[in-house]
């Protein structure tokens, strides 16, 4: 498949198949990619068998934990430039980790 997002009518009806046989190969194709490797934005931004298979919370929980950890890390290196060390400078806030709320800010 290439990029962007293909419906099944553009592999099945703008392509010409020279046999059953090969239809059904495109047809399987598509409903392999469908399922397998394209995101849906109704269900997170995970495929269908992400959700089919249990694995949408943990994929979204870890999608969370390295947004937290690049806000972070960007937020240390600002500090490093505009400081020359990991400090807290005045007024700002230090962001971590939160059982409840995933981030939270704290002065």
């Amino acid at each position: 498949m290439g990029a962007g997002h293909r419906t099944l009518k553009d592999e099945v009806t703008l392509i010409v198949h020279t046999s059953p046989d090969e239809l059904r190969a495109a047809i399987g194709r598509f409903v392999d990619y469908y399922n397998s490797q394209r995101y849906h934005e109704a269900l997170g931004n995970v495929t269908p068998d992400d959700v089919w298979y249990g694995r949408r919370e943990a994929i979204l929980l870890h999608r969370k934990a390295l947004q937290i950890a690049t806000i972070v890390g960007r937020r240390q290196h600002n500090r490093r430039l505009r400081y020359g060390h990991d400090r807290t400078g005045p007024g700002m806030p230090d962001v971590h980790l939160s059982s409840d709320h995933g981030l939270s800010q704290e002065c």
